[in-house]
């Protein structure tokens, strides 16, 4: 009888070990599962700051290409107003030189002021 009593007592000793050694195989499944999410979570908001940052970097990069693509044009039409400019005041020196060839030929003297207004009215 103390036989029985005894095996039964280790019985439920060692079921109780057991169940306590199931609860501490729960427990650290639960931590670890914790650990896992936070480190998933801190990885999802690490991705999702550097997309951020990708992001800011190329629309920082966009307004960099547009202002030197404006910049590119204003330069092209500063030039191009240059060209013309060039183009007329060498129109003008041509008909200068005209309105003075002129102005020997007839034996006067004229200023280059007036060679340049006759010049002008000959233009337009």
């Amino acid at each position: 009888n103390i036989q029985v009593i005894q095996l039964q007592t280790d019985l439920e000793q060692e079921e109780e070990m057991a169940r306590q050694k199931e609860e501490e195989a729960v427990a650290m499944d639960r931590q670890q599962a914790k650990e896992f999410a936070l480190l998933k979570r801190q990885q999802v908001e690490q991705e999702a700051e550097l997309q951020r940052q990708r992001l800011a970097t190329e629309e920082e990069w966009k307004h960099v290409l547009i202002a030197q693509q404006e910049q590119e044009k204003l330069d092209k039409q500063q030039k191009e107003k240059t060209r013309q400019a060039r183009q007329q005041d060498a129109r003008t020196a041509q008909l200068v030189k005209k309105q003075h060839k002129k102005s020997v030929e007839k034996g006067k003297k004229t200023s280059v002021i007036e060679l340049k207004k006759l010049a002008l009215a000959e233009k337009t």
